[in-house]
């Protein structure tokens, strides 16, 4: 029992287990829902929520929300399930910890990057997940070039991170 325990919590779990894990919740919702897997549309949904219950006449007066009320869709659910997923299974493998950056810039390169990630995805009708998991295998072109965008975004941050790293050494 420990042995499989150990297995599920503690190790890390081969690539190609979070492929098929990931492709076939992506293809079980497709099927079920008629929709594809993705993250902003319930992030919107909660911002908006919330929004509007600090500043109702604001938020239901703009042209998105007029056309598209803030409501609890599915949507909202699955995100709140993958928080409250993950958080389960960092506690139950022990590996919850609060971290805070030593240097303080990194808070500021988070919170930017956060900004830059979230207009993004706005900006490309898709997060990085719909985009990859959903729209690369329908051949949807706009995934394709985002995609292709985060590639070269991850490439250039990892060289700028790397000089960082290898510059403080």
């Amino acid at each position: 029992m420990y042995s499989m325990t150990h297995k599920l919590l503690k190790s890390a779990w081969p690539l190609w287990v979070g492929v098929i894990i990931i492709g076939s919740a992506s293809t079980l919702q497709f099927i079920l829902l008629g929709r594809p897997w993705g993250i902003t549309d319930g992030e919107v949904n909660a911002v908006a929520l919330i929004g509007s219950i600090i500043m109702p006449e604001h938020i239901l007066s703009t042209t998105y929300f007029e056309a598209f009320p803030p409501i609890v869709t599915y949507l909202l659910i699955i995100d709140v399930m993958l928080i409250l997923g993950a958080f389960i299974s960092a506690v139950l493998s022990k590996n919850f910890k609060i971290r805070i950056p030593r240097k303080k810039e990194r808070l500021i390169q988070g919170f930017a990057g956060g900004i830059l990630m979230g207009f993004g995805a706005r900006l490309a009708m898709g997060c990085n997940v719909g985009h990859i998991v959903s729209g690369i295998p329908q051949l949807y072109v706009a995934s394709i070039i985002a995609g292709m965008s985060m590639i070269v975004g991850m490439y250039i941050g990892t060289k700028i991170l790397l000089r960082q790293v290898r510059s403080s050494w």
